[in-house]
């Protein structure tokens, strides 16, 4: 199958039809693959939306092919385990780039961080993604319409890829929320550069796309510099996991704490304009 070439106005291209996956390619002008891994969507009787392609082509600048686990296996499955690595193949074959990054949200960048250790990539951008989908190893409720699909190859944990990946790796996490249980069995490793967010929960991928970041951010990760990249972050209270445990514990409980306080304000906020609004 010939890839389409880069034009003034470009549109995703369907690779190829399957049931396991979905497999978009938006042609680019350098020598960059950026790779894109869908969440589970906002409908589970919908398919998952195609994220990232935007901020990942750079008006056209990058190679972008998009991937969504249609059956939302936290690709786990061998079928769609099997359907991207054909996916990327035909990608790389015609593309042939020189650098190649992989980004995704939650289950997106879960499967971010399992395919750039897999093909030996060059960068990770992991928002939000889960340690494990393994009750045995997070107990876990979320998500959990999704578990029957889990395939017999879904990992014990993301840690073993994170260990085994030659890919220089920029995770985030916001600090409010569930995804505490899941940030705590992170590791730290060599390449590993993990941002725990104060005052954000497991939408902070929306709050950084929100604010004009995340392109940038990408971009920072394709010109191999993870420092840029960090510093781009600077509006935010991103506490970088390089000091000790004592200083993390401290900051997450002083986050919480921050939050949970910002989340009254807002409660004492509505209560007042619903008053208000029964008194008028």
């Amino acid at each position: 199958m010939d890839l389409p070439r880069a034009s003034g106005f470009a549109v995703p291209q369907h690779l190829f039809d399957s049931d396991a996956i979905s497999a978009h390619y938006l042609a680019g002008r350098s020598t960059t693959l950026v790779l894109t891994f869908g969440g589970v969507g906002r409908d589970p009787l919908l398919p998952p939306e195609v994220e990232f392609i935007g901020s990942a082509s750079n008006h056209g600048e990058n190679h972008v092919l998009a991937i969504n686990d249609l059956r939302r296996t936290w690709y786990s499955q061998p079928q769609v385990i099997a359907d991207i690595e054909r996916a990327v193949d035909l990608t790389m074959q015609k593309v042939k780039p020189r650098r190649v990054v992989t980004v995704g949200n939650s289950m997106g960048g879960y499967g971010a961080i399992l395919f750039a250790a897999k093909f030996g990539f060059n960068a990770t951008l992991a928002i939000a993604p889960q340690f494990s989908m393994n009750d045995f190893v997070v107990p876990e409720r979320r998500w959990s319409e999704y578990r029957e699909n889990f395939g017999a190859m879904l990992a014990e944990s993301i840690g073993a890829a994170l260990m085994n990946s030659s890919a220089t790796t920029l995770m985030l996490h916001g600090v409010m929320g569930r995804d505490i249980r899941h940030i705590e069995l992170f590791t730290m490793r060599p390449r590993l550069h993990h941002g725990l967010v104060g005052g954000e929960s497991h939408g902070v991928g929306i709050v950084m796309k929100a604010r004009g970041v995340l392109a940038p951010v990408i971009e920072r990760l394709i010109a191999d510099d993870v420092e840029g990249a960090k510093q781009l972050l600077s509006s935010f209270k991103v506490y970088w996991r390089d000091q000790t445990a004592r200083d993390e514990a401290e900051y997450i409980r002083a986050m919480r704490k921050e939050g949970s306080a910002l989340r009254a304000q807002i409660r004492e906020i509505r209560l007042q304009r619903r008053a208000m609004q029964q008194d008028g």
